[in-house]
């Protein structure tokens, strides 16, 4: 876990706040409860040092980057839009078959945390019948001065074991993200010197980790 999508100040504030309200429930509710619980239990928590202030602080902030950051009550706390999801659209390459430009069908798929993101996108090519697939490797959400945000991330693109055509290469790619109608709009650049642009509309909360539905 880490904290590069937070508000700095907020982040401290919030840290010193709830330390001390922590500090003052672990006092007045869990230090009597251990001084009155039975062996070996009283031993054991107490060894293990369960049930302090750190302890529960990480369970809070747990779930904070898991589900919380999600909602409007962290939403001052976490600078992110939530992209979790499938999107669906297509994709139009410099790549040609018989001088045309190919326009390819894809899924991406999103998992995301306050304190990560992954990216999944699945290919058809209608003009082949064939599909590869590529995983983010390094991913960064990133507020443009417009308050817009942009998604940048490196890839691994995996053809199928029956494609002949393509080989497995890596490629970068960016979007950016409109959160009034779930669509990212971007553009990528491969290792086989290949462009393109495409556009995918958020069209379910349900991965399927395919194209094919």
């Amino acid at each position: 876990m880490h904290f590069k999508y937070y508000k700095s100040e907020r982040l401290i504030l919030f840290i010193i706040g709830l330390a001390v309200l922590v500090g003052y429930f672990v006092t007045v509710c869990i230090h009597p409860l251990i001084e009155h619980a039975k062996e070996p239990y009283r031993t054991f928590v107490i060894y293990t040092e369960m049930f302090t202030v750190p302890f529960f602080v990480t369970i809070i902030f747990f779930i904070i980057d898991i589900w919380g950051w999600k909602y409007w009550l962290f939403k001052w706390l976490v600078d992110i839009p939530n992209l979790n999801g499938r999107y669906e659209g297509k994709v139009i390459s410099s790549f040609t078959i018989d001088d045309n430009s190919v326009e390819i069908h894809f899924a991406l798929e999103i998992v995301q945390t306050a304190s990560s993101i992954h990216i999944s996108s699945y290919y058809f090519n209608p003009e082949l019948n064939e599909e590869t697939a590529s995983y983010s490797i390094i991913e960064e959400i990133e507020k443009q001065k417009n308050g817009i945000f942009k998604l940048f991330y490196l890839y691994t693109n995996m053809p199928g074991r029956l494609n002949k055509v393509l080989t497995q290469h890596d490629g970068t790619a960016s979007a950016m993200y409109y959160p009034d109608i779930k669509k990212l709009d971007g553009g990528y650049y491969n290792s086989r010197k290949n462009t393109g642009q495409f556009e995918a509309v958020w069209v379910s909360e349900k991965l399927i980790h395919r194209y094919h539905k």
